[in-house]
């Protein structure tokens, strides 16, 4: 594994085509350690693309924390059929009926921060209703949207 060190992000280490980093955020009352990773086939450097991305989420970081609960449970109630046929979530505080912004936060850990070799970035988070217990979230559109991993690490703008 080759490191580089970023005037930017610091220092990166490169692994499975993508730079790594570790870092500690502050999010909804909890600290968590997370991974930031740059998807890149270049083991020299991570693209322009990515230091604009990075930039970009950096300055947006606190407006991203804001609007992300309600993101997650607009995407939780407009899903909630498929979601209840895989986790038993009636009478719950998971239940629709009571689920909210503050019980919504609770069900999620955001795992990686992605940024793709353009300028695409998103969270891939942990959750308890997919069958593979994973979601992503797009944040480098206008709107942020919910989408699996895959589609994150595959999105062409």
């Amino acid at each position: 594994m080759s490191k580089i060190t970023d005037e930017l992000i610091g220092e990166l280490e490169y692994k499975d085509d993508s730079f790594y980093k570790t870092e500690k955020f502050d999010m909804y009352g909890y600290t968590n350690e997370v991974e930031i990773q740059f998807h890149s086939v270049s083991k020299e450097s991570i693209s322009v693309e990515q230091k604009v991305a990075y930039k970009k989420y950096m300055s947006c970081k606190d407006d991203y924390f804001k609007i992300l609960p309600q993101v997650l449970l607009d995407s939780y109630k407009l899903n909630y059929d498929e979601i209840s046929k895989r986790v038993d979530v009636e009478g719950t505080e998971h239940d629709i009926n009571n689920i909210n912004i503050q019980t919504i936060v609770k069900m999620f850990i955001f795992e990686t921060l992605y940024f793709d070799s353009k300028y695409n970035y998103g969270w891939i988070c942990k959750c308890g209703w997919t069958e593979d217990r994973t979601i992503a979230i797009l944040l480098s559109e206008d709107t942020p949207r919910v989408l699996t991993p895959s589609q994150l690490r595959d999105y062409h703008k």
